[in-house]
């Protein structure tokens, strides 16, 4: 007897599996077209025209040393004499005394400057009534040229130190030996209007300036009274 056994046949699997739901498709949004603005071209600044200053150069006096004696200011331009009115700068070496006891000091008079420490001046100037004035009772005021006027951008208030008078000066016969100087507390400072006076140096004997012509500066009194500026 034969026996025939047959397989028998798989049955089939079924698998369940989820379909996924179907997305919903977004819109589509086309990119927005890019507007390109032309630049301007550059504007230049334009420069302003060239301006040209024409300088004029005003004329100068010569220059020449401060520490020139004898020499008129260089902004002097004209001579006065016979009792004219001096120009400012004329005899910068010309200064005038004052007592300053006053609340307004009170003129006295003028004197010469030697040298930035020394001033001459006339012995009777240095006397009040008889009496010698003290050095503190003394102002001296280089570079003044008008007596009446303290507020002059060129003066130099110079107090005085010392008071040396001629040994055989009499001031009560004060025809001979009239002659003083003044020692400073502050050094003069030389400039075009503050100068000192050239010292003499020729001969002794008077004979030989008999018939020479010389100047007398000063702020004296005139035949038209007393004189605020020097003649």
């Amino acid at each position: 007897t034969i026996q025939i056994r047959t397989q028998p046949q798989p049955q089939p699997v079924f698998v369940q599996t989820r379909l996924p739901s179907p997305q919903p498709s977004l819109p589509t949004i086309p990119p927005r077209p890019t507007i390109i603005q032309p630049r301007p071209p550059a504007i230049q600044p334009t420069p302003p025209p060239e301006t040209r200053l024409e300088v004029v150069q005003a004329p100068r006096p010569q220059p020449q040393s401060i520490d020139v004696c004898g020499k008129p200011s260089p902004v002097y331009n004209k001579l006065s004499i016979n009792g004219k009115l001096s120009p400012k700068g004329q005899f910068p070496w010309a200064v005038p005394i004052f007592d300053a006891r006053p609340i307004k000091p009170k003129y006295i008079c003028g004197s010469t400057i030697l040298n930035k420490y020394h001033l001459v001046t006339a012995a009777h100037c240095m006397y009040d009534d008889s009496r010698k004035f003290r050095p503190s009772e003394l102002v001296t005021m280089p570079g003044m040229y008008n007596i009446d006027n303290f507020f002059e951008s060129d003066i130099q208030e110079r107090d005085v130190a010392s008071i040396i008078v001629h040994p055989d000066y009499d001031d009560y016969d004060n025809t001979g030996n009239d002659i003083a100087l003044m020692v400073l507390q502050q050094a003069i400072i030389y400039t075009d209007l503050v100068r000192p006076i050239c010292l003499w140096n020729g001969n002794d004997n008077i004979e030989d300036i008999v018939g020479r012509t010389g100047y007398v500066s000063g702020w004296g009194i005139t035949e038209k009274g007393s004189a605020k500026k020097p003649s």
